[in-house]
């Protein structure tokens, strides 16, 4: 049984990519992709053609590249947006930067409607052309005219989430952090999780406040007996019984040395007379 979806590289095509194996021989820049009807019936390629049957949409592509299985295998990738549409698909052509085509494939027919008639889809159309080397073709797209599809965006955000590759959080821009309960390290790379946020509440409602200066201690006498601190500790200052008297006070800088056994008595002779000595 004769195959009856087939992709033929044309003449100017097989010119053109013979041409770019040759040593400094330049390659082919396919670039973009036409869709056509055939004219209203399914076409038969031809390696003569320069032209589709009957063209009714073209456009830059949106991808290519080498398949991942065979290497002589090149995958071009065209998508027609929802809101262009209105004909039928039968036929495909692949042309370079210089307007030349390619190759050209035969495909089932499918009508891809437009938006605008009630049924919009997005309709991805992908030709596979076979070289001889690899490196005739340039495996590249203008990427302003790329249009990404939701299988593509989905596939490469679920990537995405299951990698690692995701960049660090620094002081100047977000990123991801490894958190941390403890509340000693000075590491301005962590983040503090709630427990250690409790932790250092916790910490710092324990701590007495310096403006109001001891008075909210929860047990003042027992803070001055850790202060080891006496009785004399809470009287006032004073002459009378019942204070305490301050360093300054003549009876104590007045006072004699027991030490000095009387030598720091002034004036001897009258001490004398008066102990009647």
């Amino acid at each position: 049984m004769s195959m009856r979806f087939k992709t033929v590289v044309t003449t100017a095509g097989a010119a053109r990519l013979a041409a770019a194996t040759v040593p400094g021989g330049k390659k082919v820049s396919i670039t973009a992709m036409a869709v056509g009807d055939g004219g209203g019936k399914l076409s038969e390629p031809d390696a003569g053609q320069t032209k589709l049957v009957n063209e009714v949409w073209r456009h830059a592509l949106n991808k290519i590249s080498q398949d991942n299985r065979h290497s002589n295998y090149i995958v071009a990738e065209l998508l027609i947006p929802p809101e262009v549409g209105g004909f039928w698909v039968r036929e495909l052509g692949l042309y370079d930067d210089e307007g030349a085509l390619i190759a050209v494939s035969s495909l089932a027919e499918s009508y891809k409607p437009a938006l605008a008639e009630g049924s919009g889809r997005t309709q991805t159309c992908r030709m596979v052309i076979v070289v001889s080397s690899v490196e005739s073709v340039a495996l590249s797209v203008d990427s302003t005219m790329v249009m990404a599809t939701q299988d593509y965006v989905d596939d490469r955000l679920a990537e995405h989430e299951e990698s690692r590759n995701h960049p660090d959080a620094t002081l100047t821009d977000r990123g991801f952090v490894k958190l941390y309960s403890g509340v000693t390290s000075q590491d301005e790379t962590l983040a503090a999780t709630p427990k250690a946020v409790k932790i250092a509440m916790d910490n710092a409602s324990a701590r007495l406040a310096k403006e109001r200066n001891l008075a909210d201690l929860t047990n003042i006498p027992l803070a001055r007996q850790s202060l080891q601190l006496g009785n004399s500790a809470t009287l006032n200052v004073g002459t009378t019984q019942g204070s305490v008297a301050a360093g300054d006070d003549s009876r104590i800088t007045g006072a004699m040395q027991k030490s000095q056994n009387g030598g720091d008595i002034p004036d001897k002779d009258l001490f004398v007379r008066r102990i009647g000595a």
